[in-house]
């Protein structure tokens, strides 16, 4: 639930960073690049690449975990094992 809602605020701050970019520059595009929607075409895009990138340290960190967690109960299993020799 409370990733939901971290993903959730994310986006809703991401959305918000886009609508000010394009109320502050959309003139000034229009003027220099006679397209209204240049400077928002580019936050967006490094948005998502952003977004992106944070979707896969997620996964890779999730992955590491399980590896971590596995070497953790082996570990421990062979603790006890050697307890039990003993």
């Amino acid at each position: 639930m409370k990733k939901k809602r971290l993903l959730i605020a994310t986006l809703i701050l991401v959305a918000i960073g886009l609508v000010m970019v394009y109320s502050s520059s959309h003139i000034w595009a229009e003027a220099k690049f006679n397209d209204s929607f240049y400077y928002i075409k580019r936050q967006a895009l490094f948005a998502v690449v952003g977004l992106v990138g944070v979707f896969c340290a997620y996964i890779l960190t999730i992955k590491k975990s399980n590896e971590n967690i596995q070497e953790v109960r082996e570990t421990w299993c062979f603790m006890k094992l050697k307890e039990m020799k003993l």
